[in-house]
């Protein structure tokens, strides 16, 4: 595993903990069909220009006690094009008791729209992607998302989602923040706190 952190090979149980990353691409990634049930624990990435943690190949997985500062997305599970990658409906990705931000990047790795920019939180397959489930986890960003990454967090990514407990959302952004989460919909945040000091 290189880094950040990349698995190229299968390795069933593998744990990342105590890793900083700074200024890669890829803060953890597993690039294996085989990385099943991993574990994040005490991982800080800082000014991660693509996926804070690559998990394409759909696996279950565990992330506790993780700084995300700065990702242009968090967390990808979306299979590359041309690639056959098993159905992970039946997996699930757990976070808890951890800080994700959103950064705007200066460089990133994308070309359709144009830096700087960052997208959502998430870019998730709505199809046969594992199940999203999160509990005291503070979610950060500073503006809203571009219209093709909004699709990911309230569309496919949505559909997704298990039970969500006790999570925050700071928003540090212009003007109120907007969600288009129905209010008894799990992605909707226990809280919003803005940087107004205005908590709803």
């Amino acid at each position: 595993m290189v880094a950040g952190v990349t698995n190229r090979a299968d390795a069933p149980g593998f744990t990342v903990e105590n890793f900083t990353s700074f200024a890669y691409g890829k803060g953890v990634s597993m690039d294996a069909g085989g990385d099943t049930g991993w574990t994040i624990r005490n991982v800080h990435v800082v000014y991660g220009r693509d996926d804070c943690i690559e998990n394409d190949w759909y696996n279950s997985g565990l992330i506790d006690s993780s700084f995300f500062d700065g990702c242009y997305d968090v967390m990808s599970s979306l299979e590359d094009r041309g690639q056959t990658v098993p159905d992970g409906r039946n997996n699930v990705v757990t976070i808890r008791n951890s800080l994700l931000r959103l950064q705007v990047m200066d460089g990133i790795f994308e070309v359709r729209e144009a830096a700087p920019r960052h997208e959502a939180f998430w870019k998730w397959s709505a199809t046969r992607g594992p199940k999203r489930v999160s509990s005291t986890t503070c979610f950060s960003r500073t503006i809203l998302p571009s219209r093709r990454s909004r699709r990911h967090v309230h569309g496919a990514s949505a559909r997704r989602l298990g039970p969500c407990a006790n999570n925050i959302m700071i928003w540090e952004g212009n003007g109120p923040f907007r969600s288009r989460c129905p209010a008894a919909s799990p992605c909707r945040p226990a809280r919003v706190a803005c940087k107004s000091g205005t908590v709803w």
